[in-house]
């Protein structure tokens, strides 16, 4: 996974209609890659708990504060599905 701050869309479709960066998207197909519900959620939420201290590892690490507000979007909360 890789942050782009830029991203406001995905470069391929998640389905027959939509780019959207949206986590409900990749629940309702999880079934095309093998995954149930469940197991799609349980992924987004592991990936979510592992990037939410963003913030606390950039600064520790000593990544510049503008650094980190450069990448900020890219970090933005998605996880209300």
């Amino acid at each position: 996974i890789n942050p782009n701050e830029y991203g406001a869309e995905l470069c391929l479709n998640i389905n027959d209609s939509s780019n959207a960066l949206d986590l409900n998207l990749a629940i309702e197909i999880a079934d095309y890659c093998r995954l149930k519900q469940r197991e799609a959620k349980s992924i987004i939420d592991e990936v979510l708990t592992a990037i939410r201290p963003w913030k606390e590892l950039a600064t520790k690490y000593k990544i510049s504060k503008a650094e980190q507000q450069r990448m900020e979007p890219a970090f933005i909360s998605r996880d209300s599905f």
